[in-house]
């Protein structure tokens, strides 16, 4: 199977990526600041500019985290951002929300969908959202992102996130919901 390596910057004003397995990302996820996405949680979204940040979708040939014209190499991952699951304003309930909906929506994608090969399910920095990668080399960018929408009976998703060189904030590990990048990845 193919090997993913992907490009990862520590905060967002850090333009030199590092190449990461998943296994290294999930390293790096088990360092993130449980207080601080807590604090980020709580309504101070200026910090998540801190955390470290992943881009699924494509690798930055140059090393340079920058959208020019030939910089970006598609490596097949697919990934949809659902924003606003939850409205809760009380931190477990809101968390019980967005599990409840990666349960009556992603996971039946996961266990009966051979088709979509889901990789990585996060819930997103703000708790309010969740970030899900799927391998899909047979369709763009939009067209993967409308086919798991429509799969999972999304009643929302970002979009607008079109740009395959997107870079996804990381939280905390225990927001794992689903990771099966030790199949994936070296």
């Amino acid at each position: 199977m193919k090997s993913y390596k992907f490009s990862v910057v520590r905060n967002a004003s850090d333009t030199r990526v590092e190449r990461m397995t998943g296994y290294e990302i999930r390293q790096l996820t088990n360092r993130i600041d449980r207080y601080m996405v807590d604090a980020i949680r709580a309504g101070e979204s200026g910090l998540k500019r801190n955390l470290p940040a992943v881009c699924w979708g494509a690798e930055f040939k140059d090393g340079r985290r920058r959208a020019a014209e030939g910089n970006i190499k598609d490596n097949g991952m697919r990934f949809i951002d659902i924003d606003h699951i939850t409205q809760e304003k009380d931190p477990q309930k809101r968390r019980q929300d967005v599990i409840t909906f990666y349960e009556k929506h992603i996971v039946p994608v996961i266990v009966h969908r051979a088709d979509i090969i889901v990789c990585h399910v996060q819930i997103s920095p703000s708790g309010d959202g969740l970030h899900v990668v799927w391998l899909d080399e047979s369709r763009n960018l939009e067209e993967a992102q409308a086919f798991f929408a429509r799969s999972a009976e999304l009643p929302c998703y970002d979009d607008r996130c079109k740009d395959q060189g997107r870079m996804f904030f990381l939280s905390p590990l225990e927001d794992t919901l689903f990771d099966t990048t030790d199949l994936f990845f070296d």
